[in-house]
């Protein structure tokens, strides 16, 4: 219930920053992931699905990766993010990530993060990407939040 209830406090707050609520996909999750779809969209937040790497030599490898589903959760998975599509309409990331989890090991032709989007995770650390922490540019929790998301140059004024 928790959750749900910090998004229904923030929520107009993030609707005006257009932030992103980022839920990770796993095969232990799958099951949810519709629900959460539609309370996310029922808030008019953006949801970001975001799959959880887990590394074959990781305990819990098996029962986490989406790698290691059953022909009836990779279906499971290939709905989810048609529903997510639906919703919110990134059909190259989620062409992406059927293609991937499907065995297809398609590629994008170019990424947003960093230039377009960024991620702000949980402690608050402001990343150009998920898997680029050591480009961190700050904490919005414990920094000036002006300065964190400060562009790198300044555009040139007319004076």
């Amino acid at each position: 219930k928790a959750p749900w209830d910090v998004l229904d406090l923030v929520k107009d707050y993030m609707a005006q920053v257009q932030a992103a609520v980022i839920t990770p996909i796993t095969r232990a999750n799958l099951a949810s992931l519709p629900e959460i779809i539609n309370r996310i969209s029922g808030l008019g937040l953006y949801l970001l699905l975001q799959p959880v790497f887990v590394p074959k030599s990781h305990e819990l490898h098996s029962e986490l990766s989406l790698r290691e589903c059953t022909g009836e959760e990779q279906q499971r998975f290939l709905d989810v993010i048609d529903l997510w599509e639906s919703s919110y309409g990134p059909s190259s990331y989620a062409r992406l990530l059927k293609d991937f989890y499907t065995q297809q090991d398609s590629r994008p032709p170019y990424c947003l993060m960093g230039t377009e989007s960024i991620v702000v995770d949980s402690t608050g650390e402001v990343l150009p990407c998920f898997h680029r922490r050591d480009l961190a540019a700050g904490n919005l929790l414990e920094d000036d939040p002006a300065q964190v998301t400060k562009p790198l140059s300044e555009p040139a004024s007319d004076e």
